[in-house]
């Protein structure tokens, strides 16, 4: 881990699995956290205070549209749209949006190998991640598909190689 988000407030969209995850990069790499998730379950209370814990703000049931327009930047969980009602806050307009994948990728800054289509990119994720394995290369495969890659990214040592 050598970036610094030292001196940034990172706003969390989504208390998931990827935006907890997000949230706790986020931290581990210096930077404030403020996260919420519009729904107030117990698994995104549980989230919310694992946030806490590791020493970020979070909050469930609403999103608080003042402190994300004090971050410099919002990390979107997996499932948030972009065209969620909260994104179309005239006051987080000029406020930066990244997705998680993107944000943990950045920070992670190891060779990734990314799959997209329409069909078989779990299989194609999953088989590229052993053929690195069986070559000798440590490698870790995440994204949608089980470990979102900010927790990879959380890892100490990183993976050699990521595959998404």
């Amino acid at each position: 881990m050598n970036r610094t988000l030292a001196g940034e407030t990172i706003g969390v969209l989504g208390l998931a699995r990827s935006g907890e995850a997000a949230a706790r990069l986020a931290l581990a790499h210096g930077a404030g956290v403020y996260a919420s998730d519009a729904g107030d379950t117990p698994a995104a209370r549980a989230a919310a205070e694992r946030v806490r814990q590791a020493g970020g703000d979070a909050e469930v049931g609403r999103h608080d549209v003042r402190r994300l327009a004090g971050c410099s930047r919002i990390v979107l969980s997996p499932g948030i749209p972009p065209t969620a009602p909260i994104l179309q806050e005239p006051a987080l307009a000029a406020v930066p949006r990244v997705g998680e994948l993107e944000f943990a990728w950045r920070l992670l800054g190891v060779p990734t190998i990314a799959i997209t289509g329409t069909n078989g990119k779990t299989t194609v994720t999953a088989l590229a991640a052993h053929l690195l394995r069986a070559a000798g290369i440590d490698a870790a495969e995440g994204g949608n598909i089980g470990t979102a890659l900010s927790e990879i990214a959380l890892r100490d040592p990183s993976p050699a190689w990521a595959v998404v």
